[in-house]
This record gives C-alpha cells, sequence and structure tokens, in this order.
C-alpha cells in the first residue's frame, strides 16, 4: 500500500526550516563535508553542452544500514562468507549507486592487493569521485578521494619499496611512480613486479582497477590521515592538495554545494549523494531517433508509430509529459540517501536562489514522482515508482532555506521500509534469492543518467 502525505492539496504544506548557520561548525566534521573540502571549486562548474559527475558513498554505512549484513573486516573475511552471507551482502551493496567506479565491485581484488598498495579493499570506508568532460569528449577534470582506516605510512613504505619515490605538494606527502610525477597519465606503463599480460584476461599480476592500474598508469597519490587523493593528472593533484589545506576554496565552499551537503548530513546516516547539473527533456527529433532505434518501432518507424508511441507515453509534441508543469530552472540536483531507523530516505534536492522558485519546484517535482512511467523500461503503462517498490511514503513538498549558504533547497522524498532478508524469487537482477536495498534509489539512478528521470527535467528555453 502507498501512503501519500498531501502530496496535491491546492494549499501545501510548505516546511521552511531557517537557521542552518549552527550546521557550518557542526558539519565540518561530517565525513561528506570533509571530503568535499578536498575538491577543487572549479569542478563544480560545468558547461551545458558538457556533463558531470560528482558522487559520494559510504561503504560502512550501507553496511550497517541493513540488520544481517556481515561486515568484513579485511579481503581474507569476504572469502570466508558463507553463500548466503555473501548473499546478503552482495544484495545490500547495490544500493550504491555513488561509490566510485574503481571500487565499486570487491570481486576485481584479492588479498594479494596488500603487497601492491600496502592497504586491503576492506580497509576503504567511503570514496567522492568526480568527472567533468566537454562536449568534445575531453576529460577537463577527474579525481578520486578514498576515505577509510588505512594505513598511510604502511601505503608509503609499501609503494616506495616498489621504486615510487615520495615528493610534498602543498604540504602533503605524494607518491609517484618511476614514470615521474607529471606523467602519471601515461598509459602501458606496468610495474616491473606486475609481470606480463595475460593474453587470455588481458590481466597481469597485481594488475587491479585501483588507482588505474588496469591502464598501465603509475598515477601520483597524495596521503594524510585517513584520506588517499587520486587522480592521473599532475596539475588536478595540486589543486586538490591545495584545498585540502585551505590554500584554494573547495567546492564545499561552492554555495550550491554547500547547501546540499548540510542539508545531507542533517539527520539520520548519510549512505550517499549523487549531484547532477540541470538535466532537460530531449528535443522532439532526438527523442525520436533514440526511441526508434531501441525497445518499440525500429528503423522502419513511421510518423504513426510515433504518434502512436507519444501516445502511450503521455508526451506531447515537444517530447514533454502532458502532466507536466515546467519547472524553475535550478542550479544544481542532487539525489540524497540516507538510513533513518528502519527507513531508506531517499531525496531530490534541487537548489535555488528564490524562495518562490524552490517553493514552485517541491510541488512540481512530489507531484511528477508517482506518474513517471515505466513505459520505456517495462513496455507497459505503470508508474516507474510502482515498478520499483510495492509501499512507499511519499512526503509533503519541503523547502529548505541554508542561511548559510544562501540558497533555497526544493526536496522531495521518498520513504521506503528497509527489505527483509527472507529468501524470495526477485525480478530485479543480480540480487540472486534476497531483495536489494535501495531499489527505488537504483531506478531513479538509472533513469538519470538515461536522460529521461522526468521529476527533474526542464524545458529548454
Amino acid at each position: 500500500m502507498k501512503v501519500l502525505k498531501h502530496v496535491l492539496p491546492i494549499f501545501m504544506a510548505m516546511m521552511v526550516l531557517l537557521g542552518c548557520q549552527a550546521l557550518k561548525g557542526a558539519s565540518k566534521s561530517r565525513e561528506l563535508i570533509k571530503m568535499m573540502s578536498m575538491v577543487p571549486a572549479e569542478v563544480g562548474a560545468v558547461s551545458q553542452s558538457g556533463w558531470l559527475i560528482i558522487r559520494y558513498a559510504d561503504i560502512r554505512a550501507n553496511e550497517q544500514a541493513r540488520p544481517g549484513v556481515p561486515a568484513p573486516v579485511d579481503f581474507a573475511a569476504f572469502e570466508a562468507l558463507d553463500d548466503h552471507e555473501r548473499e546478503m551482502w552482495n544484495a545490500n551493496s547495490y544500493r550504491l549507486v555513488s561509490i566510485a567506479e574503481d571500487i565499486y565491485s570487491p570481486l576485481l581484488y584479492d588479498a594479494e592487493l596488500v603487497k601492491y598498495y600496502g592497504l586491503d579493499y576492506f580497509e576503504i570506508d567511503r570514496s567522492l569521485e568526480y568527472i567533468s568532460v566537454e562536449s568534445k569528449g575531453e576529460t577537463r577534470q577527474y579525481g578520486v578521494i578514498y576515505g577509510g582506516h588505512f594505513d598511510t605510512d604502511q601505503i608509503a613504505a609499501t609503494l616506495t619499496a616498489r621504486a615510487y619515490t615520495t615528493t610534498e605538494l602543498n604540504g602533503m606527502t605524494v607518491l609517484c611512480g618511476p614514470v615521474g610525477c607529471e606523467h602519471g597519465d601515461k598509459t602501458g606503463n606496468l610495474m616491473p613486479d606486475q609481470g606480463k599480460r595475460d593474453p587470455a584476461t588481458f590481466k597481469a599480476a597485481g594488475q587491479y582497477p585501483f588507482l588505474d592500474v588496469n591502464l598501465g598508469r603509475q598515477q601520483p597519490l597524495a596521503l594524510l590521515p585517513g584520506y588517499l587523493l587520486s587522480t592521473p593528472i599532475w596539475e588536478q593533484l595540486d589543486a586538490m592538495t591545495a584545498a585540502a589545506k585551505d590554500k584554494e576554496k573547495s567546492l564545499y565552499d561552492v554555495r550550491e554545494y554547500r547547501a546540499v551537503a548540510n542539508f545531507a548530513v542533517t539527520d539520520g546516516s548519510l549512505i550517499q549523494v549523487y549531484f547532477f547539473p540541470p538535466s532537460y527533456f530531449a528535443p522532439p527529433d532526438k527523442l525520436h531517433e533514440a526511441l526508434k532505434l531501441t525497445y518499440f518501432a525500429g528503423e522502419e518507424a513511421s510518423l504513426d508509430d510515433w504518434a502512436e508511441l507519444r501516445a502511450k507515453l503521455g508526451l506531447d509534441n515537444d517530447g514533454r509529459p502532458l502532466y507536466v508543469e515546467d519547472l524553475p530552472k535550478y542550479s544544481l540536483g542532487a539525489l540524497v540517501d540516507r538510513q533513518e531507523g528502519d527507513e531508506q530516505v531517499h531525496s531530490i534536492v534541487l537548489v535555488y536562489g528564490q524562495e518562490q522558485d524552490a517553493q514552485q519546484a517541491a510541488a512540481e517535482v512530489v507531484k511528477r514522482i508517482p506518474l513517471q512511467s515505466s513505459y520505456l523500461w517495462r513496455n507497459e503503462d505503470k508508474p516507474l515508482i510502482d515498478y520499483a517498490v510495492s509501499e512507499y511514503t511519499l512526503e509533503s513538498p519541503q523547502v529548505i532555506h541554508d542561511r548559510d549558504a544562501g540558497r533555497w533547497l526544493a526536496v522531495a522524498t521518498v520513504r521506503v521500509l528497509m527489505s527483509n532478508n527472507n529468501p524470495f524469487d526477485d525480478p530485479f537482477p543480480g540480487a540472486d534469492n534476497i531483495s536489494h536495498s535501495g531499489r527505488l534509489l537504483a531506478v531513479w539512478y538509472r533513469s538519470l543518467t538515461m536522460g529521461d528521470f522526468t521529476p527533474v527535467l526542464l524545458t529548454r528555453e
């Protein structure tokens, strides 16, 4: 049964929370904010023709969010899990849509990792990854920050024993491979102790995705207690270390990102945040081309076929759903995922400079959530949210004023009870016989990356 709390009344109950000023000092101790404070401020800017990914995930918080999920202390403990424990761990891990790509799956690693880097996979507790790409496909900025309970002295000793050298950058210890600090972006530079590539698997001894070694990169690595800063681009590491040492402004100094971060750390246990720039409805011609080449009409689609498909999807001639009103343009969006007791709390957050715009946006996003069709997903006329979960609570529109950042947040939140651990036939692929954690969030994330997440799409001017 779905519970909608005052979703569409004429006089919507808008919650305006003032006084986020006190958050500034307290939130400095929060891991999301610590790691955002190591990301250069300019990362947050992206042109409309480019694209941007900024994502934060807390692996340990996710393990603790679901009772019964094992928490391996090292890779040996992970390998020792029985089949049911492994299924539980895997089913729960699917919630982490925002984990850094290189550490998404522990199956890409083994206990030998310690010999090559001085740390175990399960010593990494959280990650923050960013990448921005211009319209021509050129990577402008890229970096990953790993937080954990690893021993940075051991990492330094292990890598220097493998011919890495130690230098200093903005007052931080930096390790560089034999190829040199400024050449960490060059591929094909495997270390001598990594052996030769196996022609059957294209894998060499000690060749893990972590730190881009799967491409043979010897990318520089900055160390500070509890954190590793990694990027193949030397200039980026300079910017990251400068931000970490408060020599330059960081992403947390950017008002939009500060407001989202302050919101994310206020209640419950933060699992992850996925930031995204303003997203737009696809122009009709591009939408037409994309759809006729995928699920439905094929290459020979006629105008009548297209019209029939538009009708099934509930789209007007401009490719917009008929049920939507225009959203005021937001400066930043985010999916914020938290755990509060036995509830998974998934929030769509849009950032505005004016209260009125935030109020209008919050109401519109809440209206759109249960109306988004799953037709593109399952070829059936069913709300996307019902495809993901059978029971949920859709909260009233919420508007939050962050005085510290000087921004207004439009917030739409869905609460979903944590799945139980009873085996059953799960229609969501990959979780064996145990229900996934974060099923709704995973669907939202995929919809967002596919460009059809209608709750946040803007009309082009």
